[in-house]
């Protein structure tokens, strides 16, 4: 067994319980009948699948320079600060 399967159900658990807590809540973060509305949830499953992508982005150029080009890990990691 893959060591990195434990994580999957103990996150599909957290967010069962994080669903339950604000479907109880009084004021939730977020009223989850919006959900029912299809474009916002479309727009919603958009922004976060565009997230995720710009983060591999950029996991995956900071791993080609590190390897591919066998720079240091400095390099890389710096041309992410700001200024």
């Amino acid at each position: 067994m893959p060591r990195s399967s434990p994580p999957w159900p103990l996150g599909a658990a957290l967010l069962g319980g994080f669903l339950a807590w604000e479907t109880r809540a009084a004021e939730p973060m977020l009223p989850l009948r919006l959900l029912r509305i299809r474009a916002f949830a479309a727009a919603n499953a958009t922004a976060f699948l565009m997230s995720g992508a710009i983060f591999a982005a950029g996991f995956l150029v900071a791993q080609y320079f590190q390897f591919a080009l066998a720079t240091h890990r400095w390099p890389p990691a710096c041309g992410y600060c700001p200024g």
